[in-house]
């Protein structure tokens, strides 16, 4: 239908800056809509991304404090000689594992996270087998040889070990982040 006083040549050239004002706003609302909806998305992935590193990070460093846990619970048993001082050992080594299954689960769209958390499983077995020994020795009647494994200092050399791929660990974590945030 054509507007009123279509006839006029001014009422028609307003006529088409009103339509074509309308239509250009119509655009940049659409536009700016479209952008807003792409800022969340993005705003979404990286939260996403952050709340990943966060959850590898807790899991790095539960895993480390479940050894420390092994750790003091095996030590306790080696000096009281008492049974009940091997909850915290056995605790420890239970959670240390599952932490480490997590952790997998969490890295599995990363082929170097898995080759650290392939090595990072062995030394965590290597420490765990470490702290039984010195445990079987105690249980033997053999307390000599229980305090030689640990005054070894095997053992704290694995937990450096430890620290260090959990380390590298957290640093490719927090790289991937940053490449995911770049992306």
């Amino acid at each position: 239908m054509p507007p009123p006083g279509a006839s006029d040549p001014r009422m028609r050239r307003a006529w088409i800056l009103v339509v074509t004002a309308i239509l250009g706003l119509t655009v940049l609302g659409t536009g700016l809509s479209l952008g807003s909806l792409q800022a969340n998305t993005d705003r979404a992935a990286s939260e996403r991304g952050k709340s990943h590193t966060q959850d590898v990070r807790m899991e790095t460093q539960g895993l480390l404090s479940a050894l420390q846990d092994a750790e003091m619970g095996q030590r306790g048993q080696l000096i009281v000689n008492q049974p009940e001082y091997l909850g915290p050992y056995e605790a420890g080594r239970r959670e240390a594992i599952a932490r480490l299954d997590r952790l997998a689960g969490l890295t599995t769209t990363s082929p170097v996270q898995q080759r650290q958390i392939a090595a990072l499983r062995i030394l965590v077995a290597t420490k765990l087998r470490e702290l039984e020994e010195a445990i079987d020795h105690a249980r033997a009647g053999d307390r000599a040889g229980a305090r030689g494994i640990v005054a070894s200092g095997r053992g704290e050399a694995i937990m450096d070990e430890i620290r260090a791929h959990i380390a590298t660990i957290q640093t490719d974590e927090s790289r991937l982040l940053g490449e995911q945030a770049l992306a």
